[in-house]
């Protein structure tokens, strides 16, 4: 089972979204302002959705046994409860801005090419 496919699903109306929000407020359509835009504003939702998912999976992939033999964590969520009580809400966003550029400049990358070949066509 993969999150991939809902992750895409997600991004993919968060763009929609975000360049229709910056057609409606001047810009204009179809220009490479808006795919940017766009793909800035849906790489920030996406990050800040996700984020805390990869930060509790790289703790539990990166933990060491403790002196008495046992791990730290027993599940994911056990990590993220304990996270949470301990280093508090914001410590699932370590490294966000790294993150959010990630996925923005994944998303104008592959946006790019698509609304470049169906604005040529339609021309």
């Amino acid at each position: 089972m993969s999150s991939y496919p809902n992750l895409s699903n997600f991004l993919a109306y968060c763009l929609l979204q975000a360049k229709e929000l910056l057609e409606e407020a001047g810009f204009a359509k179809d220009g490479q302002a808006v795919v940017l835009g766009g793909a800035l504003i849906a790489g920030f939702c996406a990050a800040a959705c996700s984020l805390p998912f990869d930060f509790v999976k790289t703790r539990i992939q990166k933990m060491d046994k403790l002196a008495d033999g046992s791990y730290p964590y027993k599940s994911p969520i056990d990590c993220a409860v304990k996270t949470f009580r301990e280093e508090g809400a914001l410590k699932f966003y370590t490294g966000f801005p790294t993150y959010c550029l990630r996925y923005a400049s994944a998303l104008w990358q592959i946006c790019l090419v698509p609304d470049a070949l169906v604005t040529s066509s339609l021309r």
